[in-house]
């Protein structure tokens, strides 16, 4: 049975919450939910952060940052920290990246060790997940091009360390309710949905400046932004931008974020498709972007597209873009489509069909009242997908696994 938690206030007891994560910039997902769970917690509990010794940050906030596991050893450290500190939930924001594709299977014994001596569990997977149907294409994408194994192996590997983490732990997060039911064809229930939050400090700061639309039909920006990998869908993008051109001459395109090693070569493949349609002087890639220009690239983008072949994780572009007052434009997988619901259809395309997206595209860049509809559309969405609600949910979790609550 899949468990939707509904907002609620946090009740009158301390909390000793542990979240472990890599941390990797300071606008990751666990940063976000670190912030407003701090809030939520202060007089009621205390909040730590475990991350990797190879990586320090300056803590401002009302919680306690780590530097104290490492790849192979992360199942001693982080139980060790775990006692010393008195932790009565361990929150771990889980990928096959997060302590390494090599050493990933090390969590089982992680949960193993700290079910043992009675340290509650909650896992937020944030990928990948997928159907029991999933096509063979799609495990071939995922597959690491180091890890060189087959993908149905690959495939059979990420279901059986899942079921295991099932058996293991209190709860597992997911993002949306596709995952849920996903997951549930495996026989793994006890799932619950928490929205991937949106800050909305921006939107609050100053709402004069949401709408952001350019009277000039010059300088129109596009922006991609996140991971470039083989799943986002970035040839259609490409392909789509080489008829809005010939439309829109003065538009350009900004593809924000560089491939993990893991994809290595797939810019460069990008860049030689870009050249063969003759968009390169149109088009810029930016690689890897430091978090203090990430702000403004999304202020001055007048459009962001996420173009996904298809989705097995929320996006954490997404909610940046909802953040940040942006219109975007996003391909028809289960996923998004959950999101937007039937008021915002007119921002959907059919996944790999360029014509289409670059239909959306063209809409959007050249009616303003439209524009300016759908703006105030996703201001309402961003706002109900706060951090603030996400970590309400998230504290209502933990709370109902101290109590008991909770089926395992």
């Amino acid at each position: 049975m899949i468990n939707f938690i509904k907002r609620v206030s946090i009740e009158e007891k301390e909390f000793r919450i542990a979240i472990v994560d890599r941390f990797p910039h300071t606008t990751w997902y666990s940063w976000n939910l670190a912030r407003e769970l701090s809030k939520l917690l202060e007089g009621k509990g205390h909040l730590f952060l475990y991350g990797p010794r190879n990586r320090t940050y300056q803590v401002k906030d009302n919680y306690i940052y780590k530097s104290n596991w490492s790849s192979y050893l992360y199942p001693f450290q982080i139980v060790m920290q775990a006692v010393k500190d008195r932790v009565s939930i361990l929150h771990i924001q889980f990928e096959f990246t997060t302590f390494g594709f090599h050493t990933s299977p090390l969590i089982l014994l992680l949960l193993f060790m700290l079910r043992v001596i009675g340290i509650k569990t909650v896992i937020t997977l944030h990928g990948p997940v997928f159907p029991k149907n999933v096509k063979k294409e799609i495990i071939s994408n995922l597959v690491p091009r180091f890890a060189k194994i087959p993908a149905c192996l690959f495939y059979l590997y990420v279901i059986c360390i899942y079921k295991l983490i099932s058996k293991l732990t209190a709860a597992i997060i997911v993002h949306a309710r596709i995952f849920a039911k996903w997951l549930r064809m495996f026989g793994i229930n006890n799932c619950v949905v928490i929205p991937h939050g949106v800050d909305i400090g921006f939107l609050h700061a100053d709402n004069s400046t949401i709408v952001n639309i350019k009277q000039d039909k010059y300088e129109k920006t596009i922006l991609f932004f996140g991971v470039l990998s083989p799943r986002k869908g970035l040839e259609t993008l490409l392909q789509a931008f080489h008829i809005v051109v010939n439309t829109l001459p003065e538009v350009k395109l900004i593809i924000a974020g560089d491939e993990p090693i893991y994809y290595s070569g797939y810019k460069e493949k990008l860049i030689k498709i870009s050249n063969k349609l003759g968009i390169n002087n149109k088009v810029s890639f930016l690689g890897k972007i430091p978090d203090e220009v990430v702000g403004h690239l999304f202020h001055e983008a007048d459009l962001v597209v996420l173009p996904y072949s298809y989705s097995i994780s929320a996006s954490g572009p997404l909610s940046l873009a909802l953040g940040y007052g942006k219109i975007v434009i996003v391909s028809k997988t289960e996923f998004f489509s959950e999101i937007f619901d039937n008021d915002l259809n007119y921002l959907l395309f059919t996944p790999n069909n360029y014509e289409e997206l670059a239909e959306c595209i063209l809409k959007i860049l050249t009616n303003n009242e439209i524009r300016k509809k759908t703006l105030s559309k996703l201001k309402e969405k961003a706002l109900n997908l706060s951090w603030n609600n996400s970590a309400r949910l998230t504290i209502k979790l933990y709370t109902q696994i101290l109590k008991g609550n909770s089926k395992k």
